[in-house]
């Protein structure tokens, strides 16, 4: 029960983050770090209801944020995902890679 509350929770927290990201034109290095904190706050959603890190939920860190980044993109480009930056498609992976880096080493819950 706690990996479907983890799946979840990693994509509730995807596409609100994905939406409040959107109304905003992130470029540059501001891009980078803006999807290193996103996803550390959605791994950080998903360490909070997993004891353990099972495999879905390591799916659903990895995949659910880059794709709300893809999404926020759309947004804050005008629906026009051809206006977004290289500094900006370059930062996608980074929001999956710092999400599964910190549910991978947070420690386990107590029981």
């Amino acid at each position: 029960m706690r990996t479907v509350l983890a799946v979840l929770a990693a994509a509730g927290v995807s596409a609100l983050g994905g939406a409040i990201l959107g109304e905003y034109t992130l470029a540059n290095l501001v891009a980078i770090v803006a999807c290193l904190l996103f996803g550390v706050v959605v791994g950080e959603a998903v360490a909070a209801l997993q004891r353990r890190l099972t495999p879905p939920a390591v799916v659903a860190a990895g995949l659910f944020p880059p794709g709300a980044w893809v999404w926020s993109l759309w947004i804050s480009t005008g629906h026009h995902l051809g206006y977004a930056s290289v500094a900006q498609w370059a930062a996608t992976p980074f929001a999956g890679a710092a999400a599964v880096a910190w549910a991978a080493t947070s420690r386990p819950r107590g029981t």
